[in-house]
């Protein structure tokens, strides 16, 4: 059940029955990252088990052993991958690593080609678009949530910038919004941002 602290208070009560009595040879893993709101009674009927992250020596070792990817971006990898295996080799793909690339050239760039903005745009069509352009936008908020670090006192624009990013998606999804028009939107905001910097 994943996420175990997501669950209601109706549905937490079923699955403290199913816990009061398991069925035979039955095995279930209540994933939370929040064990403090669940209720006390189901706590009390589990085992914890700590999954601890890796660290980014281990996680580009990983990659590189898994993927046979040199140890640049390997490396690259393991760093947007905080802390999960899992992540790390979903982000070995051709595609996430391009649109990182993608996403920090757009952040660090004076101006975004509108070309290759409208380009990109055009594959955000369908489920296989949505993936992309998720993909696209946590790359995106990487690269501008860097951005922001780096830039000491000055960085409060690129923070707030990461602010408006991080809820495009969301409101994207939930207003059924054109993707390659919130990018648009996005890589405007972007601009602004370079400009007041």
């Amino acid at each position: 059940i994943d996420a175990a602290d997501d669950l209601n208070t109706n549905s937490a009560n079923a699955l403290l029955k199913v816990l009061e009595e398991p069925p035979e040879r039955g095995v279930l893993f209540l994933i939370t990252h929040a064990p403090g709101r669940l209720l006390a009674t189901i706590r009390s009927r589990c085992r914890r088990l700590a999954f601890p992250v890796w660290n980014e020596a281990e996680l580009a070792r990983l990659v590189r052993d898994r993927t046979g990817l040199d140890p640049e971006e390997a490396d690259r990898i393991a760093a947007m991958a905080g802390g999960s295996p899992g992540a790390a080799l979903a982000l070995s793909s051709g595609t996430t690593l391009e649109m990182d690339r993608l996403a920090r050239a757009w952040v660090e760039a004076p101006a975004v080609d509108r070309a290759e903005q409208l380009a990109i745009g055009d594959g955000f069509r369908g489920a296989e678009g949505q993936a992309r352009f998720d993909m696209l936008l946590d790359r995106l908020m990487a690269a501008v949530k860097t951005r922001a670090l780096s830039e000491g006192a000055g960085g409060a624009r690129w923070a707030e910038l990461w602010g408006r990013l991080s809820e495009l998606p969301d409101r994207t999804a939930g207003l059924n919004l054109d993707r390659a028009d919130a990018l648009a939107g996005a890589l405007a905001d972007l601009a602004r941002t370079k400009a007041a910097s």
